[in-house]
């Protein structure tokens, strides 16, 4: 062995071994500073906000959040926690690949790479917000195509089941990230990205099947006289089973108070798990304005109109149900024809505050829009998915972003005689209002015969004026009622004889009012 060989190869050990102990050190440094699971690589920060970043890092520690030439500072509490608040620029319009978000506490540093700004919303609800693109036939059409970079989608991962977002990140569009994104959060994504032109997030926050109660903690409940009330309860007293908070406080909670532009809820057809609709009202306004504390923002809520389906449009297909399958068809069911016995005019609405659907009088709540969706397919599931996200885009670009676009159907208010015939008056034409396949009907007006005797309804000629519509009813000697699309069937309000849209594609609403 030549000489100092052995000294040579000790000093060579020692460096190495000093290198690996520096190496630990600073790893053991970098692993004491971290970011809540809601910010990774390929994020996306709500644009032209203060929005809050948080972590955890040495106790008292002081922390640097530094993005776009914006810097934000916080000092970590006795437990390490610490938030700051960065102002973030508005939008770059067109852009697709970010820049780095740095965090620094001490020697310690995080990098957050390709971290851009622009709109995020936040799904929640049941499976018909849960299911993913692949699921359906539209959404394997469109997977191939799926390469859309200034989509950014947030996946859970896991946390649902145990509320560790450890596991969770963002992902830029692709045909793989898409296969597992929500269908409904991927229509309504990609075009909320094309009419805006700015890089739009989604974060799926949903759980197939769960009731509404189990997105509201029982406190809220018990704070409120209505569900008091409603479910009888006393301050104290138990919650109902199915209302115990665990999805809010799994998916919910653990990212309040990440800034969002605004919230995305599909509840379903089934499993709300409540007696009746009036209780749902009073339990989404509590979690609504709950969620809006949380959220620290008065954040807009854009749901979809239940039951789902139930009347008549152009996209209608046939969904026919054969055993244990389900076969569809493209093809339009036909304009069913109009019912021997004209249906009674029971109840008389002036307008959507005093209609009786719960989901329309929802819309009276502040910044709650609901998406219209009657006319699409009717199924637990409905696999037009895409006209769904559509629905929802519609309504988010006109009543939250203020496009001059209709996202409602032709509403009746007013109905006038005028000799022989009654002029109905709607809100809500858009550019026009059309009669799809074939000539107007779904019109009942109520009244009496020539020379007296009982109020009898009768199915009148219909036809579009302008943007009015005249009845025909030479034959009756009052007037009392006009409605339209009313139904008294028991398969949820499916109406598919009335045929009046505007000509955005959208259906008119059923109602009824006095003539005057």
């Amino acid at each position: 062995m030549l000489p100092g060989i052995n000294q040579f190869t000790s000093k060579l050990q020692y460096l190495l071994l000093c290198m690996l102990l520096c190496f630990c050190a600073s790893m053991v440094r970098s692993d004491e500073l971290k970011v809540f699971g809601i910010f990774s690589d390929h994020g996306i920060l709500q644009q032209d906000t203060e929005a809050p970043i948080w972590g955890t890092a040495d106790a008292h520690a002081g922390v640097t959040v530094t993005f776009r030439g914006a810097t934000a500072t916080a000092t970590a509490d006795a437990t390490g926690a610490w938030m700051a608040h960065l102002r973030t620029p508005k939008a770059v319009p067109g852009e697709q690949d970010g820049t780095d978000l740095v965090i620094t506490a001490g020697s310690a540093k995080l990098v957050l790479h390709d971290v851009v700004v622009g709109e995020i919303w936040l799904g929640s609800g049941q499976s018909n917000m849960d299911s993913e693109l692949n699921e359906y036939e539209i959404g394997q059409r469109d997977i191939p195509n799926a390469n859309y970079p200034s989509l950014r989608f947030y996946s859970g991962g896991g946390c649902m089941f145990d509320g560790d977002f450890s596991r969770a990140a963002w992902n830029r569009c692709t045909p793989e990230v898409a296969r597992s994104v929500s269908a409904v959060g991927f229509y309504f994504s990609r075009e909320l990205q094309q009419k805006l032109q700015v890089p739009v997030g989604f974060v799926k926050m949903a759980f197939s099947g769960s009731p509404l109660g189990s997105w509201v903690l029982p406190e809220w409940l018990r704070a409120d006289a209505r569900t008091v009330a409603q479910f009888n309860i006393a301050e104290a007293g138990k919650i109902p089973f199915f209302m115990v908070g665990g999805n809010f406080l799994k998916q919910v909670q653990p990212i309040m108070p990440f800034a969002v532009k605004g919230i995305l809820w599909d509840q379903g057809e089934s499993g709300i798990q409540l007696g009746t609709m009036s209780d749902y009202y009073a339990v989404f306004d509590i979690m609504v304005q709950h969620w809006r504390k949380g959220f620290g923002r008065d954040l807009p809520v854009v749901y979809c109109q239940m039951p789902k389906g139930g009347a008549w449009g152009p996209t209608t297909s046939v969904v026919i149900r054969y055993r244990a399958y389900f076969m569809a068809s493209d093809d339009p069911i036909p304009l069913a024809a109009l019912p021997q016995v004209p249906p009674k005019l029971d109840h008389v609405f002036n307008g959507f505050a005093s209609e009786p659907d719960v989901f329309v009088r929802m819309m009276a709540l502040s910044q709650c829009y609901m998406a219209i969706t009657r006319d699409l397919d009717k199924a637990v599931h409905p696999p037009d998915k895409d006209h769904y996200g559509h629905r929802f885009a519609l309504t988010a670009l006109t009543k939250v972003y203020g496009l001059p676009e209709e996202c409602y159907g032709p509403v009746m208010v007013s109905a006038k005689r005028e000799g022989a015939n009654v002029r109905v008056s709607f809100d809500h034409i858009g550019s026009g209002l059309v009669a799809f396949s074939g000539n107007l009907q779904g019109f009942v007006v109520t009244g009496t015969p020539p020379g007296g005797g009982p109020v009898a309804a009768i199915w009148p000629q219909c036809r579009i004026d302008g943007d009015q519509v005249v009845l025909a009813v030479p034959n009756l000697e009052t007037v009392e009622m006009v409605g339209y699309a009313p139904s008294q069937d028991q398969e949820g309000g499916r109406v598919m004889w009335a045929n009046l849209f505007n000509k955005e594609g959208l259906p008119a609403y059923p109602m009824t009012m006095k003539v005057q």
